[in-house]
């Protein structure tokens, strides 16, 4: 069993599409038969847990759909402040990110760091 008792091809397959936050809150039953799911039961179970992330979201609060780009530079900023904390490196510089990605850049600082 995978992510909260579901099977790992399930969680696969998910995964293998690469379905995004708002992407996943929208799937049914029909998407699911479409990008492989064969069993009913885990189809089930799969949208039991899909429902139960959807209420347990507020209106009030954004999805973040981390994208790895903009979150690893984040993460590399964030690594080098503590490096630099420990005398090991200077000052990082704030990080450069691609003019495509300024916008999610944005958006995941103003969520973590209001």
């Amino acid at each position: 069993e995978g992510v909260y008792g579901l099977p790992y091809e399930a969680v696969n397959v998910i995964a293998n599409h690469k379905v995004t936050g708002r992407e996943l809150l929208s799937l049914n039953m029909e998407a699911l038969k479409m990008m492989g799911v064969e069993r009913p039961a885990t189809m089930s179970l799969l949208l039991d847990e899909i429902h139960e992330l959807g209420e347990n979201s507020t209106d009030d609060s954004p999805l973040i759909e981390c994208n790895p780009y903009v979150f690893g530079k984040l993460l590399d900023f964030l690594r080098m402040t503590r490096l630099r904390k420990e005398g090991l490196v200077e000052a990082p510089s704030f990080p450069s990110v691609k003019a495509s990605q300024q916008k999610r850049f944005d958006q995941l600082l103003e969520y973590y760091f209001p």
